[in-house]
C-alpha cells in the first residue's frame, strides 16, 4: 500500500505540476531610431514595434532622440488625411507595460502629430505625466 500511495503522489503533484500556470519574468525591451540600443536586446526603432511585443509586466527603455508619425508605404498617390498610411509613433493598448526615456523627458519625445487619431477624453482621462 505504501508504494501505490507514494505513486499517486507523484502522480497528482506531477499534474498539478504541469498544469500550474507559468509567469514569464519581466523583461526589458530598448528603443533606438538608429538601430543601436547600446548593444542591448531586443532592440526596436519604433516605440510601437516593441509595445507590440512586450507583455504586462515588461519595461521600454526608449533612448535618446524624437520620434515621429510611421508612414506606412503603399501604392498610388500619398495621401496626407486620417488613414492608415500615416499614423502616431504610439499607441499603448496593453496594459501593465511602462515605458520610460533612457536619459530622461528633454532628450527623448515621442511626438503625435495627427488630430485623427487624437480622443480628446482618453487623453484627458489619461495617467500621462501624473
Amino acid at each position: 500500500m505504501g508504494r501505490r500511495r507514494l505513486l499517486l503522489l507523484s502522480i497528482v503533484f506531477s499534474i498539478l505540476l504541469i498544469g500550474a500556470p507559468v509567469r514569464a519574468a519581466s523583461g526589458i525591451l530598448y528603443v533606438d531610431a538608429g538601430g543601436a540600443c547600446g548593444g542591448n536586446t531586443p532592440c526596436y526603432r519604433q516605440p510601437q514595434d516593441a509595445v507590440n511585443a512586450a507583455n504586462a509586466g515588461d519595461t521600454i527603455l526608449v533612448y535618446p532622440g524624437t520620434y515621429d508619425s510611421r508612414r506606412f508605404a503603399r501604392p498610388g498617390t500619398p495621401n496626407c488625411s486620417c488613414s492608415d498610411e500615416y499614423s502616431p509613433p504610439l499607441i499603448v493598448y496593453k496594459d501593465g507595460l511602462t515605458i520610460k526615456s533612457v536619459e530622461g523627458p528633454s532628450n527623448t519625445i515621442i511626438q503625435a502629430t495627427h488630430v485623427c487619431w487624437s480622443n480628446a477624453i482618453a487623453v484627458q482621462n489619461s495617467t500621462a505625466g501624473a
